[in-house]
């Protein structure tokens, strides 16, 4: 693993990786998808001995899936590698049996948008934001949202701050994208020695979600 920082004069050294690129989209074939990115996910957390991984959870699917292939590798979630679901909380109906396994679930306002979005609907204009928000998504939906909830997760204190994490999230339904980053609170998101920082892709979308498909399905949820 490289170091957090460059030093001035040192030799220059590499590394290699690989990023998985999926010609389909989570919300298209959402169990898939979902168990594909969660395997490739849970095997960079071992291989670089990360403690956490954060998803995007709603609607249980994602929740469901990696607790299932966790069980299958013989990972102790809570013990081993401590999973934060971010999403519908502890009150959603399917969240009685993740926490069984040791996950915990959190909610909260989503970080590139309450009062913000609040502002737009009703004056108009566009908010930083959801600037922040658009860019990150030039990229994939799904990156937009990793970096989204692992902020929440860290406003929330359920992960260490400037530690490696696991985040994963999708596009509409269950998981298509990983990444490897570290997180801090919404206030440090721009600081320039411990602000957010994308480390590594593991795996991503190589193709967009098809014309028309956010007015044909709707709001999102993994």
């Amino acid at each position: 693993m490289l170091k957090e920082f460059a030093e001035p004069g040192k030799t220059v050294k590499s590394i290699e990786k690989k990023i998985v690129y999926f010609d389909q989209i989570s919300g298209l074939d959402i169990e898939n998808m979902t168990r594909l990115t969660c395997e490739l996910a849970l095997e960079r957390a071992l291989e670089l001995g990360i403690r956490y991984i954060v998803l995007a959870c709603s609607k249980g699917t994602t929740g469901r899936i990696i607790c299932k292939v966790a069980k299958e590798k013989g990972i102790k979630i809570g013990e081993e590698i401590f999973m934060v679901s971010v999403g519908a909380g502890k009150k959603a109906p399917w969240a009685k049996e993740t926490m069984k396994h040791g996950m915990i679930n959190i909610s909260g306002t989503r970080a590139f948008s309450g009062i913000e979005r609040s502002l737009r609907w009703k004056y108009g204009g566009i908010s930083p934001m959801e600037i922040i928000s658009a860019t990150l998504k030039r990229i994939c939906q799904g990156l937009k949202v990793c970096v989204e909830i692992a902020v929440m997760a860290a406003d929330q204190g359920e992960i260490p701050l400037n530690e490696d994490i696991v985040s994963m999230a999708g596009t509409h339904r269950g998981s298509d994208t990983a990444v490897v980053m570290r997180s801090n609170l919404s206030s440090n998101f721009f600081h320039e020695d411990e602000g957010i920082k994308i480390r590594e892709i593991i795996c991503m979308p190589y193709v967009r979600s098809p014309p028309g498909f956010r007015r044909k399905y709707g709001a999102h949820g993994v």
